[in-house]
């Protein structure tokens, strides 16, 4: 069986198909009658590796996971590499080995799209999401192509992105919706998160009250180490206050807390604010190319992660996602974009 998936495709043991018809991402993967969909994909590796450079996403239905060890047993069968989580940003906790619960922010509020590490020195090229539990409504986890999000932004904006690069700014004291820096780092020793911070050439200081304050910095478009295209592989969306919705939210953080206190924020590498315009630029060019879809109980959402940000809706009832990173990529292995005009 070929990546090709303008027409729906069968095998002997499985069934693939477009999910969107007016959409790349994400590819379908359904198992024929009494097949083992994740003995399959053990044995499509190479195939699987092939669709996601074409498609970024895939969808496995009829899974049959019910359990936290079921999920993972399924991921390691396509990549034994599975990572865990250091240098985290949002709120979440370990579920079981190496899976953890999808982003811990209340129901109500959106997770804006973002590529998962993407400003920190290493980050998982795959993403597994696995549903245990479907919510009443809303809950999707929408996936947008990073290489359609570089091309629909604007030439003047993606130079100003790649000329003057990327700051992070984290503020670990676990407010503003944030992590401490124990949780971030798995540890309470000052020394072994310093030493982290000169391997990596964080810039850190130290507050009041045990605080910590970094600086990092990145690029805004890399090129794909396989595929060779240009792609929108960045934090910087969705660390920008400016970007948080809904409104309400966006408000009460800007009105309780100063800007050196949000929990996390982006400027330009030279220390430039990012305008309004550019945030809504990005906001917007997100969601046009973005697609989401229901759960259904043992859904398994593979994402590569340069290829496909993601999101989260708000979502009402109870709703258990589940996710596992695997293949560890460095960013010194990646090459930025360095002209707005790469095809």
């Amino acid at each position: 069986m070929t990546a090709t998936t303008s027409r729906t495709e069968t095998s002997d043991e499985v069934v693939v198909e477009p999910m969107f018809s007016d959409r790349s991402l994400p590819l379908l993967i359904v198992p024929a009658a009494g097949a083992d969909v994740g003995r399959w994909a053990e044995a499509n590796r190479h195939w699987i590796k092939s669709a996601l450079e074409k498609h970024g996403a895939l969808v496995f239905r009829q899974t049959g996971i019910e359990t936290p060890e079921a999920f993972e047993t399924f991921v390691r069968r396509i990549s034994p590499d599975v990572a865990d989580f250091k240098e985290e940003s949002s709120p979440r906790h370990q579920v079981s080995g190496n899976v953890y619960t999808a982003t811990d922010y209340p129901a109500n509020y959106p997770v804006q799209f973002h590529t998962e590490f993407s400003y920190s020195h290493e980050w998982p090229m795959r993403l597994f999401f696995g549903c245990l539990h479907p919510s009443d409504q809303g809950g999707e986890t929408p996936v947008a192509d990073t290489r359609r999000v570089y091309e629909r932004m604007s030439a003047r904006t993606r130079q100003h992105y790649i000329e003057k690069r990327l700051m992070y700014v984290r503020n670990y004291n676990g407010e503003a919706m944030g992590v401490s820096w124990q949780k971030a780092f798995g540890t309470t020793d000052r020394s072994i998160v310093e030493e982290h911070f000169r391997n990596h050439r964080v810039e850190f200081e130290w507050g009041a009250g045990d605080s910590l304050r970094t600086r990092q910095y990145g690029d805004a478009v890399y090129i794909h180490p396989s595929t060779g295209e240009p792609v929108w592989f960045n934090h910087g969306f969705v660390f920008n206050p400016l970007a948080i919705e809904p409104e309400e939210l966006r408000s009460a953080i800007v009105d309780s807390y100063s800007e050196e206190e949000y929990s996390t924020n982006t400027y330009f590498g030279d220390g430039e604010k990012i305008p309004q315009e550019f945030v809504e630029e990005e906001r917007e060019a997100y969601r046009a190319v973005s697609v989401g879809f229901r759960w259904q109980k043992g859904d398994v959402l593979l994402v590569e992660n340069m290829l496909a940000a993601h999101a989260r809706a708000p979502f009402k009832g109870s709703r258990r996602i589940v996710v596992a990173m695997a293949e560890r990529q460095s960013r010194s292995h990646v090459k930025p974009v360095l002209n707005a005009t790469a095809p």
